[in-house]
């Protein structure tokens, strides 16, 4: 898939749902399991505005426990606005360490 038909195909979503489907598509094309998308543009929001592909119980775990105030990811999305793995910004996890059972994702942030 060309750069420029990835361009399209997300410039053309016509809802949030068929974006992430779109999104997740991309993703999968280049052989992630699952993407996070995190907009942190408006600094005045509680919380940034995000598409995620990751289970529903751990997305509802992340909420609940207020882990987005310790999310390494978010600084490093504050830093580049090239895509990067989880991986990039924390390396493998620690043995005892929770897991949330993700495999591989990227992240990228929008301007």
């Amino acid at each position: 898939m060309k750069l420029e038909e990835m361009i399209v195909l997300v410039e053309g979503c016509e809802s949030v749902p068929e974006l992430r489907m779109r999104l997740h598509q991309i993703a999968q094309h280049y052989g992630f399991e699952n993407f996070a998308f995190l907009d942190i543009g408006d600094l005045g929001r509680l919380a940034p505005f995000y598409l995620t592909t990751v289970r529903a119980d751990w997305e509802r775990d992340y909420q609940a426990e207020g882990f987005v105030n310790h999310d390494p990811m978010l600084s490093r999305v504050c830093k580049s606005k090239l895509p990067f793995t989880w991986r990039d910004v924390c390396g493998a996890p620690p043995k005892g360490v929770r897991n949330s059972g993700v495999k591989s994702c990227f992240c990228w942030k929008s301007d």
